[in-house]
């Protein structure tokens, strides 16, 4: 147990390292963007694989990208509505996101129990 938490903890301490680095770079808006995603990803995808294994880490990973499409597009809509439509730039977000749930979740491929391993395999080779 203090070996994971070591691991995560490293890990949290590298993602606000590069953080501090594009800040320094760019700006501490454009390292909020860069690295909010992969923190939040990691720390999911770390926490899963220590309770249920390397299989569920690739799980909750392929979910995550794949509603990616969705997250993108309810960001784009609030965030070119919001100086017209106000508060209700969030519902057009939703439906948004909801419009791009479909190609989204038929396009990126999901992995199967039993076969996470050689897909995960297969996407990084």
């Amino acid at each position: 147990m203090r070996v994971e938490t070591a691991a995560t903890c490293a890990a949290a301490l590298a993602l606000v390292m590069a953080a501090l680095v594009v800040s320094r770079l760019a700006d501490p808006v454009l390292a909020g963007a860069v690295t909010a995603f992969p923190a939040l990803s990691l720390t999911l995808a770390m926490a899963v694989g220590l309770r249920g294994g390397s299989a569920s880490s690739a799980h909750a990973l392929t979910g995550l990208v794949r509603g990616l499409p969705c997250y993108l597009a309810f960001c784009l809509t609030v965030a070119i509505t919001a100086p017209v439509a106000g508060a209700f730039a969030v519902a057009l977000g939703l439906l948004a996101a909801l419009a791009a749930a479909g190609p989204a979740w038929r396009g990126i491929p999901v992995t199967r129990p039993g076969l996470a391993h050689e897909r995960v395999l297969s996407m990084s080779a």
